[in-house]
């Protein structure tokens, strides 16, 4: 086996941190607005009120969270009995090269 002299340590302070950063943030908000623009050209468009009410929110903590403005979101995200289930985040999610999971 060949050495390289490298050793790597993970550190497990490192989400942490980068949640916090400036960096991380920066990447999150990226990654949330390429989330909405992908749902935004998937979503259904009857008064286009949907559609324009997806944005990213962030708060102090580092979190992101892209949302949709209207009441109605979840029904479309979903469905009901009478709404198929359209699902544009989700699908937004996968076509914008991320993975989604349910929450636990």
């Amino acid at each position: 086996m060949i050495s390289t002299g490298t050793r790597f340590v993970f550190n497990p302070l490192f989400e942490a941190a980068w949640n916090v950063g400036p960096q991380g943030r920066e990447c999150k908000q990226e990654a949330g607005e390429a989330i909405v623009a992908e749902a935004q050209a998937i979503a259904p468009v009857a008064t286009g009120a949907y559609r324009d009410s997806l944005h990213v929110e962030t708060d102090g903590s580092g979190d992101v969270a892209v949302v949709a403005g209207v009441w109605y979101g979840g029904l479309l995200e979903f469905g009901t009995a009478d709404t198929p289930t359209f699902a544009p985040l989700r699908r937004g999610v996968e076509q914008a090269g991320f993975t989604w999971r349910p929450p636990a």
